[in-house]
């Protein structure tokens, strides 16, 4: 196993907060369809066991699988939105990757290229994921599952990962998908904490950056006095050290002061009593301090489905939270201090119980206000069943409480009103019984009620058309003139054939005439002059 990490030195009675509750989120990202790329289908197929190693210890997931690099920046967006919310941070990323020795990029599916141009163009950096880390030092876990390269890299690059420097306060993990998801399934195993985890870690892992001796990952994992990040333990413990080596009063003063509920104020103030009168002061009693509005909101541990009600309440209010999502970020805060200030209470963005309830309390009584209105209005219009009514209902309440009745109306409307055009135009193709006439019938209702008649009347009409052929063509050879064709409907006529009109035009009532003659002398009966029945009809 190759380790680059620090183990925590801090005393035993310091203890980082482990374990998940609402204010934890996890980022997983598994990419395995690449469009140029060999792709690694086993990473997405091991997505969703990836993604309930968090959400069955309480965290909040963001997740996907196979992003671009537009859907990946989306999701950076988000995350940015509600980071600073957070209490620890653990990212997740399976999938391609590249670096130069000291940087490393993470390749969205749509990459292409092997430069280091393209890379800095179409690849996702490393170091955004490393930054978002860092705002939560000492709760924050990179984990990361390259799959085999095939790519021949220009310009120094390499398949993997390589990183140079990792933030403070970050653990950087990188190593094959199962043994990193099993390295992280560990760290989640109750009781758990992460240096006792990477005690044993698969050799395959290469492990950077910090490790506490008491943090853990895992809904068990947890310590009770912690500083709240840390840069307080750090220093406070450096002022201790120098406090201790001074050994004065007037320090042991100035500590509990800048520390008053530190890990060491008890050993201060007892350092201080042995300095001071024989007669030991009595103990202070310990400050109380006020929760703040965040710690109260923490302490409800609001689900999230509790916290996408909370966003329809506000919303229906009239205070736009950007997105029902059950994410408190930006858009949901200000909403809330909105709201807040709108009710007589302090506008600090987070809510106690009691502000739960009277918002769902107003919530209620605006939703009923707005179905009365709906149910009035539906009364007024939607009713009548007129389609001008129905269509004023849906236009003011697309989703209202007779929405889909209303639309159910409209669409019988309509398909009655269509079968009265289909019949209609059946008749209307079906008089004329001609191939242009079944042709726009079938236009206009492809799958009409008559849809299959006309197709077969119109193959039948084709046939014959392509039957003809032969016999159009033998007439046209003949080149007969006008005069021929009026001697030909006057020697027809002579014979008591009705030909029609004697005009020279050889119209419907001409074909049939002639194809009634050529049945009479036993010849094809076409209906088209051809050689032998110009000589039958004109030479007797």
């Amino acid at each position: 196993m190759r380790r680059s990490f620090i183990m925590g030195t801090l005393l035993s009675s310091v203890a980082f907060v482990g374990g998940a509750n609402a204010a934890e989120m996890a980022v997983v990202i598994s990419n395995g369809n690449y469009e140029t790329l060999r792709d690694d289908r086993a990473a997405t197929r091991a997505h969703s066991g990836a993604v309930q190693i968090f959400s069955g210890s309480g965290y909040d997931v963001l997740e996907d699988t196979d992003l671009d690099r537009l859907a990946i920046q989306q999701m950076l967006a988000r995350l940015d939105s509600v980071v600073d919310e957070l209490q620890g941070i653990v990212v997740l990323c399976a999938g391609q990757f590249v670096n130069d020795g000291q940087q490393t990029w993470f390749l969205p599916t749509d990459f292409e290229g092997d430069s280091a141009l393209d890379v800095a163009f179409n690849a996702v950096p490393l170091q955004l994921f490393l930054d978002f880390a860092a705002r939560h030092p000492g709760r924050a876990v990179i984990a990361l599952a390259p799959s085999t390269s095939t790519v021949d890299w220009q310009d120094g690059l390499s398949g993997g990962v390589a990183v140079g420097n990792v933030p403070q306060g970050v653990l950087l993990m990188a190593g094959p998908r199962s043994a990193i998801t099993d390295e992280l399934q560990s760290m989640m195993a109750r009781g758990a904490t992460v240096a006792s985890a990477l005690e044993d870690v698969d050799s395959d892992i290469t492990v950077q950056g910090f490790v506490s001796p008491d943090w853990g990952l895992g809904a068990e994992a947890a310590a009770s006095s912690a500083p709240e990040n840390l840069m307080d333990m750090l220093a406070e413990q450096a002022l201790w050290v120098a406090t201790e080596s001074a050994g004065k009063a007037d320090d042991y003063r100035a500590f509990l002061r800048q520390f008053p509920n530190g890990t060491f104020a008890e050993l201060a103030r007892s350092r201080l009593r042995g300095l001071e009168d024989s007669t030991p002061a009595p103990k202070p009693a310990p400050e109380r301090t006020e929760p703040t509005p965040q710690q109260i909101e923490t302490a409800l541990r609001l689900t999230r489905k509790q916290r996408s009600e909370i966003q329809a309440d506000l919303t229906l209010l009239g205070h736009d939270t950007r997105g029902v999502d059950g994410i408190f970020g930006r858009g949901s805060r200000t909403a809330i201090a909105e709201w807040q200030k709108s009710a007589g209470f302090e506008a600090t963005g987070y809510l106690t119980a009691d502000q739960v309830t009277i918002l769902d309390r107003q919530a209620e009584r605006r939703r009923d206000t707005i179905n009365a209105e709906d149910r009035r209005f539906w009364q007024l219009t939607g009713q009548s069943g007129q389609v001008d009514d129905l269509r004023l209902y849906l236009d003011r309440y697309p989703n209202g409480l007779y929405a889909a009745q209303a639309r159910e109306q409209l669409a019988a409307i309509n398909a009655e009103s269509r079968a009265e055009e289909d019949r209609a135009a059946w008749e209307s193709a079906s008089a004329a019984n001609t191939a242009e006439a079944y042709r726009e019938y079938l236009r206009r209702f492809e799958d009409g009620l008559f849809a299959d008649v006309a197709r077969a009347r119109l193959a039948a009409i084709e046939r014959e058309e392509t039957d003809d052929s032969a016999a159009i063509a033998a007439e046209e050879r003949m080149n007969l003139n006008r005069g021929s064709r009026l001697a030909i409907e006057t020697a027809l006529a002579t014979r008591g054939f009705r030909v029609g009109q004697i005009d020279g035009e050889f119209d419907a009532a001409t074909r049939r005439a002639i194809a009634d003659f050529q049945a009479s002398k036993g010849l094809a009966a076409t209906g088209y002059i051809d050689p032998a029945t110009f000589r039958a009809l004109l030479l007797g």
